[in-house]
Parts: structure tokens; C-alpha cells; sequence
């Protein structure tokens, strides 16, 4: 696993921490909440998730689910 990540660092392909710091921000800040149980990734778009939150909640997209 070191290596692999080493490699994605390296190549550029790692995620900056400050898309990390950001997404947990807004987390912290309740302004996602409606997004709750969500799979959201950093670099998704998050005030359009929010326009969409009814719809991603009533349809239940995003969630993540266990396949027997």
C-alpha cells in the first residue's frame, strides 16, 4: 500500500489536503446536512448537491449499500 501511494503521489494523482479540509468544513459547518447518510467526494460539486439534496434523499442516490 506504501508503494501505491507513494506512486499517486508522486504521478500527481493524490488529492490535495486542502480539498479534504474544505469538504470537512463544510461537514462541520451543518451546511450539508440535508446530504446526510450521503457518499459526497471531495471533488464533487457541493452547492449543486445541495440544490439537488431533495432528489438525491427521495431517490436515494448516493448511498452507499451492501450487495449480497
Amino acid at each position: 500500500m506504501q508503494d501505491y501511494f507513494r506512486y499517486l503521489y508522486e504521478s500527481g494523482q493524490d488529492t490535495p489536503i486542502e480539498k479534504s479540509v474544505r469538504l470537512i468544513g463544510e461537514l462541520a459547518s451543518g451546511r450539508l446536512d440535508a446530504l446526510s447518510g450521503c457518499y459526497i467526494d471531495v471533488d464533487a460539486d457541493l452547492d449543486e448537491l445541495i440544490v439537488r439534496a431533495d432528489a438525491i434523499q427521495e431517490e436515494g442516490k448516493l448511498k452507499l449499500r451492501l450487495a449480497s
